[in-house]
């Protein structure tokens, strides 16, 4: 929306007043008008032509609006009929339709670039714009030859049994095969192997402690041997000493 006017201004009472215009331009954004430009200019009057008002600069009173996306021109058949669309993605062009989500990955849907045939869908954004395929000479021909009505009912047996028929359509790709069951399984052998290794590090970690723990107790053991052992000894060696002299006597 533009909003232009006029109007009288003075700055205190019984000044002539100076004749000044208003410009606006206000788009709609959201269901409101918002101020996007406006701008003043005071132009003489009669009564005091030699008196003007400064120029205002043009505000701008918000940011540019964003720039709409591009767009691509998408097909698809449908019976005799192409179905053009123009959306900026395929995921638009398939909610444009209706239509599957795998319609261009089975070669149903396609995009298009010439621009014949690009340039009505892109002056008609969004709607579907259905194009023959082909004339109807071509279309009937494919369906097969008319039966004359003018040959016998044996004739028209013969000429429908030599008909050649009709190529059947390429089968759709098959879709790729889910490895979700692999990645599980495989994840599942890892965290098994993760850990079966660290109960070995555990496992081995107590064993270096228990042979720690039996060297220390062995030489332990063989230090309280020998001594006790020379105890023995000392012991014998009197005993033996006492015998003797008692059998002396």
């Amino acid at each position: 929306m533009v909003v232009a006017g006029r109007f009288a201004w003075t700055a205190r009472a019984g000044q002539a007043p100076v004749m000044s215009s208003y410009t606006g331009l206000l788009p709609r954004q959201a269901g409101r008008l918002r101020i996007r430009l406006d701008g003043e200019d005071a132009a003489p009057s009669p009564a005091n032509k030699w008196r003007r008002l400064p120029r205002r600069p043009i505000r701008r009173h918000d940011r540019p609006m964003a720039r709409a996306p591009k767009l691509k021109v998408y097909r698809m058949a449908a019976g005799f009929h192409d179905a053009y669309v123009a959306a900026p993605s395929q995921k638009a062009a398939i909610a444009a339709w209706g239509a599957d989500g795998d319609v261009f990955a089975r070669g149903v849907a396609e995009l298009v670039t010439d621009p014949a045939l690009t340039a009505g869908p892109l002056a008609r954004s969004g709607e579907i714009v259905k194009r023959l395929r082909g004339t109807a000479a071509e279309q009937i021909a494919a369906l097969g030859a008319a039966p004359d009505p003018t040959t016998p009912k044996r004739a028209k047996a013969a000429q429908t049994s030599t008909r050649a028929p009709r190529p059947a359509k390429p089968p759709p790709p098959k879709p790729r095969p889910s490895r979700a069951a692999l990645d599980t399984a495989e994840a599942a052998l890892a965290e098994a192997e993760a850990h079966h290794a660290e109960a070995l590090r555990a496992i081995e970690e107590r064993q270096a402690a228990l042979d720690r723990e039996r060297a220390a107790l062995t030489a332990k053991h063989d230090t309280e041997r020998e001594r006790l052992q020379a105890r023995q000894a000392k012991a014998e060696a009197a005993y033996q000493e006492a015998l003797r002299r008692w059998r002396e006597g």
